[in-house]
């Protein structure tokens, strides 16, 4: 079975101890974990700071990589942390507005082998300049639900997983990556971690 996942950092495998250019080992990013299991193979899309593709340019760049892992039996699309950080006035509302749009634009996308995975939210931001974020972040998961029901997509919420992040209340921790890739197997029925 060949998955691809495309994402951000988080799918990425960043490490927000090592820097701008830190990655954890391969065998400990959930990727690497799912690859791991027998008759797994995966293609690792994920890039720092990656949001919902909304230019011409990065629309392109998903129907590429679509087309060149026409093959793939599941695609994962795990977005939305970075877009509740860059959107002016966030909500909830225009995040999955462009998920949908992504979804309209990228044909390919859509249909049930896509899985949308709504990414946990931050949960120890503090202060009124967050108010915003934490709401949309809040309601994410009902709204992106809906858009993939639209493209025909499944939908997982990564937000009831329990995925242990770091301090900077974004990027997995080792151990939340094995969660993550332990959820996500199960999820897929793709078999046990090794």
């Amino acid at each position: 079975m060949k998955i691809l996942c495309y994402g951000d950092s988080n799918t990425f495998g960043f490490d927000p101890r090592l820097g701008t250019s830190g990655r954890l080992p391969k065998h400990m990013r959930w990727t690497g974990l799912l690859a791991g299991i027998p008759g797994v193979q995966v293609v690792n899309e994920g890039l720092n700071g990656r949001t919902f593709p909304v230019s011409d340019g990065a629309l392109r760049y998903l129907a590429g990589i679509l087309e060149a892992n026409e093959d793939a039996d599941i695609v994962t699309v795990m977005l939305g942390t970075n877009d509740l950080f860059e959107i002016r006035r966030v909500s909830a509302e225009r995040i999955a507005e462009r998920a949908r749009e992504m979804f309209h634009r990228v044909p390919a996308l859509a249909g049930e082998r896509t899985v949308l995975i709504c990414p946990p939210a931050p949960v120890t931001l503090r202060g009124s300049g967050y108010a915003g974020i934490l709401k949309a972040a809040g309601e994410l998961p009902e709204l992106l639900i809906t858009a993939a029901e639209e493209a025909g997509a499944r939908f997982l919420d990564a937000g009831e997983w329990g995925i242990p992040q770091y301090a900077d209340d974004v990027h997995f921790t080792e151990e939340g990556h094995r969660i993550f890739a332990m959820k996500l197997a199960e999820a897929l029925h793709l078999g046990s971690l090794s």
